[in-house]
């Protein structure tokens, strides 16, 4: 398959920004509005559709804003759960505009070949979209790439052709994730410092529970005194080599948000990923700062919502040597932070992270169906300040005459712009 560069994305813009921009959602009112685009779901992830605009509280960097209009936009027949009996105060509805979907996929979070599974269940998955809708592959470092396109069979064909480019890590000390980044947040430590060794040591605690440098000894290398030194260049080097692989993973989706600004109406970016490993505790490594916020407030320049699709591979090495001797605590650990911060950051950006624990995801991707098929426009009224086009933060939450269950999904930046 002949991969196309992601900037030609832009391309799509000549054929289909027409019909886009002609079939955008508008509003009904005359006031000055800002556009936010909500969904709520149940706990299946049907979409509720019945819903107006006083069962919506808003607020832009706190303040509460007046929500003057909610506007129902459906994408599938039959996909919202039915309401109560029509009293003719129900939400405006209107069948939705093509949207774009682009399944991206974080080729180096796979090692080579464990990516088929997940590449099987993304094809079902186009195959299922609405005709109407435009589906684009982004595959990053490096894979096939295509340009949103109403045909599906490309996108299947690329999707067919990903492995995975993952590269493990050799050590001689079996660290977990959590050792390593516990043992570059304690070399990282001021000399000097109260340090949590130093007050678990105070208070009796057995050496090898505070001190994870002692613990790794303890385990890999009893009857040697000089490894320790070793196992902290080790978990030095495995920190590097994590922090790596989030970089490339992070830098290639900070990318395409940023390329598909440029593409009109609502996008769905669907991440397949393995996982990316943030440190969980300050001062460890691997670390990205602030990079959640950050991307969150790009999504929201480019109207994108992401929804991840987060294939586990951590129980495939339950029954490795290393595997069989590390304890829950640490196996649960270590997953929470291969996913904690897809976590945050889909929720950020309007979706949400999907966890396959085993098998190759079906069920995550007929859950982004669900929830996408259904979302509500609200018109939220707009104060003279807000018009500066700098990111605010914005949160949406139900009333208390909204339905208990429902989860509520919108970015949680907005960016305004200056009045034309």
């Amino acid at each position: 398959m002949i991969r196309t560069p992601i900037v030609l994305v832009l391309a799509c813009v000549l054929g289909c920004a027409s019909l886009l921009a002609a079939q955008q959602p508008s509003f009904r009112a005359s006031v000055d509005l800002i556009a936010v685009d909500t969904q709520v779901v149940s706990t299946d992830g049907d979409p509720i559709a019945d819903l107006g605009p006083d069962d919506f509280i808003v607020t832009v960097d706190g303040e509460r804003r007046r929500v003057v209009s909610a506007d129902l936009h459906q994408y599938a027949i039959g996909a919202a759960r039915q309401g109560a009996a029509p009293t003719g105060d129900e939400p405006f509805v209107s069948v939705g505009a093509p949207r774009i979907f682009i399944v991206a996929v974080d080729a180096t979070s796979f090692y080579p070949g464990a990516a088929a599974p997940a590449m099987e269940a993304a094809q079902a998955f186009v195959a299922s979209l609405p005709r109407q809708d435009y589906v684009g592959l982004y595959t990053y470092p490096d894979g096939p790439q295509i340009v949103p396109t109403l045909e599906r069979v490309p996108v299947r064909q690329g999707l067919a052709t990903i492995v995975g480019s993952r590269m493990p890590f050799s050590g001689q000390f079996n660290l977990r994730p959590s050792e390593v980044v516990d043992i570059t947040a304690m070399a990282g430590e001021r000399p000097g410092s109260l340090s949590g060794r130093a007050v678990a040591a105070l208070q009796g605690v057995p050496i090898a529970e505070y001190d994870p440098v002692r613990a790794v000894q303890y385990r890999e290398c009893p009857d040697d005194a000089e490894c320790a030194t070793r196992i902290v260049s080790e978990a030095r080097a495995f920190a590097l080599h994590l922090e790596a692989q989030a970089q490339r993973s992070l830098g290639g989706l900070a990318h395409l948000l940023r390329v598909v600004e440029g593409l009109p109406g609502r996008k769905y970016i669907v991440l397949i990923t393995g996982g990316v490993l943030v440190s969980d505790r300050p001062g460890g490594r691997p670390d990205v700062g602030q990079l959640a916020t950050t991307m969150g407030q790009t999504a929201a320049r480019s109207n994108a919502v992401l929804y991840t699709v987060h294939i586990d591979g951590s129980f495939s090495g339950l029954y490795s040597a290393a595997g069989r001797r590390t304890g829950e605590t640490e196996r649960g650990r270590d997953r929470g932070m291969v996913g904690d911060w897809l976590d945050r950051f889909s929720a950020t950006a309007g979706g949400a992270r999907f966890h396959v624990p085993v098998g190759a995801g079906e069920f995550a991707f007929e859950r982004v169906l669900r929830e996408t098929s259904a979302m509500y426009l609200l018109g939220v009224e707009a104060s003279d300040e807000d018009r500066d086009g700098r990111p605010r933060q914005l949160k949406v939450r139900l009333a208390r005459s909204a339905p208990k269950d429902a989860s509520v999904r919108h970015r949680q930046w907005v960016v305004v712009d200056d009045r034309p």
